[in-house]
């Protein structure tokens, strides 16, 4: 009796150790993998806007139905059009920051950017027809005074060409002087533009004349990438000169212009906005202009990359409140009636406070191994671009508040929520953005190291085979680490277990197990591998074959024998 109690003991233990073994080996089961070239999307809050600007992008961000971030960065833009060249933001001694806005949004077709685009340029757009119609006598009186001033000027020098040695010709030849001097200086005799805030796709030369006779400030906002092709010179006979006007405007600095035929023109203190929303297929091929990335032009916009919207959908959506509509329009109206005089804004003690952790909290993360390296042109530039969100949210405030901008500084809550939209929200969409655009190393490298591994046949890879096949590209092993490690980041590998063995010599190379679901939209693993342990495949098998039995075992693996499982991978 005794030998039969301990031969049923020596039966349980074998079953439980060969249950221990497998249940030690049994993976956690797979996710599917990101996609690399997403990466972070969070969502943008209403709450990075003041009044009356928060509630107004929830509200047409309903009505169209499309994401909160492209009406968000829109409504910021339209603000930027309004205020640019009224006020600067002067955030300590020495630094003085323009509010101008360059921002882009990408979305695929389909996502109704143009009707977003177009609710929000309303306002401007109503104001350019109003102020063209007020000036419109104006306009043509003095186009006709300048008229007869040229024609007479002309018959002056016709005068003079035929009484070359006339008694009158020292008078004539004064009055023909004293006459083109005030066709270039008499303010009588010059005729305005009609004003404009906004442009479309146009030529450098034409853009550069718009801005230079609306006093330097214009605007685009646009559902079209056009304005690319123009910044790449594709319509102007000097590449350098297009993209020369875009980096000037952003930054506030003077350039000439010059026109075929007449005199050049000084572009004082130039301050374009950039409201655009662009199709990914844009934005990805934007690093392709090596000069676009070389002079600093991607490094000066906001990016915004939100999750489409198209297929998630309300039918027949409220629509935005006519409150809300007349609210904004009083708003940019009361705006576009500040002086064009460049009025620095200061800041409260407590928000430079607020300013300087954050810029403290930014520079180490620019330099090496810091997780904006990859970035640290377009890092260098934010805490600039908080400072002019600030100064737009501030104008707004103030507007809305019956006061005016430079009346009381900025506070210590608007520049916190500048910075909590650039922390929250600006440096994660400006990761997914350059990583659209393969500006990131790491991860186009990681892009490299995933072809490899899903061309490998097994179930498992190693960093050693992973070389052999990539040495062109990675010589030395150790420079596949950071690539196999954001493929464990983004669910496409992990790394094994080490094997235990006796063996002495040369370390083993890690071995790396393939997410199916990275091959297939099947999440189970039929595949046995024959250079694997018998209990990998063992599990393996299960997974395929009786996941569901297992199931409803509640996990319990001890609840079966070892022929049991034996027999589920048979």
């Amino acid at each position: 009796m005794t030998d039969l109690n301990d031969l049923l003991s020596q039966a349980r233990r074998a079953r439980d150790e060969a249950s221990s073994h497998v249940i030690s080996v049994l993976p956690e089961p797979w996710e599917s993998p990101t996609p690399l070239q997403e990466g972070e999307r969070p969502e943008f809050t209403s709450d990075y806007l003041p009044d009356p600007l928060g509630p107004l992008a929830v509200a047409i961000s309903t009505a169209t139905q499309t994401p909160l971030a492209l009406v968000g960065m829109m409504l910021l833009a339209a603000t930027s059009t309004a205020v640019a060249k009224a006020i600067e933001v002067q955030p300590r001694e020495g630094w003085l920051e323009p509010v101008n806005l360059y921002s882009v949004t990408s979305l695929g077709s389909g996502n109704r950017k143009s009707a977003v685009a177009t609710t929000i340029s309303k306002p401007l757009r109503e104001w350019e027809i109003t102020q063209a119609e007020a000036m419109r006598v104006e306009i043509a009186q003095a186009k006709s005074r300048r008229e007869v001033a040229e024609h007479r000027l002309e018959r002056m020098r016709k005068d003079l060409a035929r009484d070359a040695g006339g008694d009158d010709y020292l008078l004539m030849q004064a009055e023909e002087a004293e006459l083109t001097e005030r066709l270039v200086s008499d303010p009588s005799l010059q005729v305005p533009a009609p004003p404009r805030l906004l442009i479309e796709d146009s030529t450098i030369e034409r853009a550069a004349m718009m801005m230079t006779e609306q006093g330097g400030r214009i605007g685009v906002l646009s559902a079209e990438g056009g304005i690319f092709q123009v910044m790449a010179g594709r319509y102007s006979e000097s590449k350098d000169a297009g993209l020369d006007l875009f980096l000037k405007s952003h930054a506030g600095d003077d350039m000439p212009i010059d026109r075929i035929g007449r005199e050049t023109r000084a572009l004082l203190a130039p301050a374009l906005t950039l409201g655009l929303a662009v199709q990914p297929h844009i934005m990805s091929s934007l690093a392709a202009n090596a000069s676009f990335r070389g002079t600093g032009l991607l490094a000066r916009f906001a990016y915004a990359c939100p999750e489409s919207t198209v297929g998630r959908r309300q039918i027949a959506p409220s629509p935005v409140p006519a409150s809300l509509e007349q609210h904004y329009h009083e708003l940019i109206t009361g705006l576009l009636h500040l002086p064009l005089e460049r009025r620095p804004l200061s800041l409260s003690p407590q928000a430079q406070q607020a300013l300087q952790t954050f810029e403290a909290a930014l520079e180490p993360r620019l330099g090496p191994d810091g997780d904006l390296e990859h970035l640290a042109d377009w890092g260098a530039k934010l805490a600039g671009l908080v400072v002019r969100i600030a100064g737009l949210c501030h104008a707004v405030t103030c507007q809305t508040q019956g006061g005016v901008p430079w009346d009381q500084p900025i506070s210590t809550e608007v520049i916190t929520r500048a910075v909590a939209m650039a922390e929250d929200f600006l440096i994660p969409h400006a990761k997914t953005a350059f990583a659209m655009m393969g500006a990131d190393p790491a991860m186009e490298q990681a892009r490299q190291v995933l072809r490899a591994v899903l061309a490998c046949p097994d179930a498992t890879t190693t960093r050693r085979d992973l070389h052999q096949n990539l040495r062109r590209k990675f010589p030395r092993p150790e420079m596949l680490d950071r690539p196999l490690e954001i493929l464990t980041q983004y669910g496409y590998v992990r790394q094994a277990a080490p094997a235990p063995t006796q063996r002495q010599g040369r370390k083993a190379s890690p071995v790396y197990e393939i997410n199916p679901l990275s091959r297939t939209h099947n999440s189970l693993c039929t595949q046995k591998d024959s250079s694997l342990p018998h209990s990998v495949n063992l599990v393996n098998s299960v997974y395929a074959s009786d996941a569901e039995t297992i199931a409803h075992s509640n996990g319990h693996l001890e609840d079966f024998t070892e022929s049991e499982l034996q027999e589920m991978v048979i």
